[in-house]
């Protein structure tokens, strides 16, 4: 559950399709209360009217290497856009489908904004989904590892995304300090004096 402590950037109620990490799991798509923090995207068992209740899974920023829109034609839903994230042994594709456009926008637009400045971000996704363990956009194999994707990402940071993330009241410059500032001239002189003795 997003701690106490943990500042929520945006949230909303929205459909998450199975992700589908074991070959016996139906795929399906489900409800999920969506909470973004600066550090994570967490989502939640709830509903429009009670709102978040038990935290389902969490995908923390860091991992993300692409944020893309998802074409109509893949799954035939509108406003669907997918977090790919590495899990520490594979990629996995997170599948989220909004309530309509401007959702769905203002959704990448913050994830992207949070993701910009990731050294991991890769130039490739795969547009399509995998099933039975072949990608359908380029009928290549899951487990092939060498080609994280088959098609360009449609966005990439730029020095205007990396502003957002790096303000100048948060650069902190490094202290100056002066020997003579820093020496405490009583207890520098005494301990001079031992040692010359």
């Amino acid at each position: 559950m997003a701690q106490r402590n943990e500042q929520v950037l945006q949230e909303s109620f929205m459909t998450k399709r199975s992700q589908n990490k074991s070959p016996f799991t139906p795929t399906n798509w489900k409800d999920r209360w969506f909470v973004l923090t600066p550090q994570s995207l967490i989502y939640y068992d709830g509903d429009k009217q009670t709102g978040r209740k038990r935290e389902k899974g969490r995908v923390e920023l860091t991992k993300v290497v692409a944020v893309e829109k998802v074409d109509l034609s893949v799954f035939q839903r509108e406003y669907v856009f997918q977090l790919v994230y590495n899990d520490l042994t594979e990629l996995i594709v997170l599948y989220i489908a909004a309530e309509n456009t401007t959702e769905q926008e203002s959704w990448l637009a913050k994830l992207r904004e949070l993701v910009a400045g990731n050294s991991c971000l890769e130039s490739v996704y795969h547009s399509g989904v995998c099933l039975r363990g072949q990608w359908q956009c380029c009928k290549k194999n899951k487990d092939n590892t060498d080609l994280p994707g088959c098609a360009s990402v449609t966005w990439k940071p730029t020095i205007n995304n990396l502003a957002n993330i790096i303000q100048p009241q948060d650069i902190i410059a490094p202290k100056r300090t002066s020997w003579s500032s820093s020496i405490n001239s009583s207890n520098f002189n005494t301990n001079f004096n031992i040692m010359q003795q």
